[in-house]
């Protein structure tokens, strides 16, 4: 099962699309000299986030501690932002890969709910569901007809008020 964290917003280019965590732009230089190692366990560490997309997960399989990747990230240690952020791209693309692997497969009793409920999440500009007319002219013609709808309900009276039921 994937543990993802929820994302409140619609990621950017300078977002991971997995945390909604910045992950490009201006960084610190690391104050400190970065250990000769540092590269070989970020490339270790990527190839795990890829893979398995939790911080949680990635850390646990690599013996990297979420505080340094943090610290990595934030200071853009060995241009670290970026690819983190081409990392949890790969891991959307494989969720994408899987969906159409599924299509091609599907049968009576698979259930992709939960690869549906995953993209919506990690990609919503592609997946989201449209909730707004996108056609301006539609908008114009919803809002004549609600007016119309307001100023005509007011005039119309019900076959109990014409017959003076109730005493309405």
């Amino acid at each position: 099962m994937m543990g993802m964290e929820p994302v409140n917003s619609t990621p950017t280019k300078d977002t991971c699309s997995h945390t909604g965590r910045h992950v490009s732009g201006q960084g610190m230089t690391p104050s400190y000299n970065v250990p000769a190692d540092t590269e070989q366990k970020q490339e270790l560490f990527l190839k795990a986030i890829a893979r398995v997309k939790t911080l949680r997960k990635a850390s646990e399989l690599t013996g990297v501690s979420r505080n340094t990747v943090r610290r990595w990230r934030d200071e853009n240690v060995n241009g670290f932002r970026e690819r983190f952020a081409d990392a949890c791209e790969d891991y959307i693309e494989s969720l994408e890969d899987k969906m159409y692997e599924l299509i091609g497969e599907m049968r009576v009793g698979h259930n992709p709910t939960l690869l549906i409920f995953a993209l919506k999440a990690l990609r919503p500009d592609t997946y989201r569901d449209l909730s707004t007319v996108p056609n301006e002219g539609a908008r114009d013609l919803l809002r004549k007809l609600e007016q119309w709808q307001v100023a005509h309900s007011e005039k119309v009276e019900s076959p109990v008020q014409k017959a003076g039921i109730l005493g309405l």
